[in-house]
């Protein structure tokens, strides 16, 4: 704030990001796989950041973590850097309808734009889209799991 102003924000870059490209708030960590930008990822109980999915076939645990998304390439057992809140873009995405929500996918560090609907899935919203390929990626921590 200011003498004239109590006010004060912080501010992501917009819409028009270039491919892999992102603003927000960062942590560093370590890989625990072999990751790449925008890869969905969870925290696993070892401390590495790990490939996320949604779906409970047993072996993915995942899906009620920690969640980020991977900003730094990296290799198992090495730095990386994760986007835990922000906006990140990636022509990888699938083609994301502006304001719509995005959730975990079945596929190990992707995500979709439908809702899932196939059984023992976790249905968990991970952000919205900002425009066809620049997601806010703002994690429920609320999820369920489709009977």
């Amino acid at each position: 704030g200011s003498a004239t102003s109590d006010t004060t924000s912080i501010k992501l870059n917009d819409s028009a990001l270039a491919d892999e490209k992102w603003s927000g708030t960062t942590i560093a960590g370590t890989a625990g796989a072999t990751l790449a930008v925008g890869d969905v990822c969870y925290l696993a109980s070892t401390g590495k950041w790990l490939l996320n999915d949604g779906i409970l076939d047993g072996t993915d645990t995942g899906f009620n973590k920690k969640l980020g998304i991977c900003v730094l390439a990296s290799t198992d057992t090495n730095p990386t850097e994760i986007l835990l809140d922000g906006v990140i873009a990636s022509a990888a995405f699938p083609a994301l309808t502006v304001g719509s929500p995005v959730y975990l996918s079945d596929t190990a560090g992707d995500m979709v734009v439908a809702q899932p609907s196939t059984t023992n899935f976790a249905i968990r919203i991970i952000g919205e889209a900002i425009s066809a390929t620049v997601l806010h990626f703002s994690p429920s921590r609320d999820y369920i799991v489709h009977v």
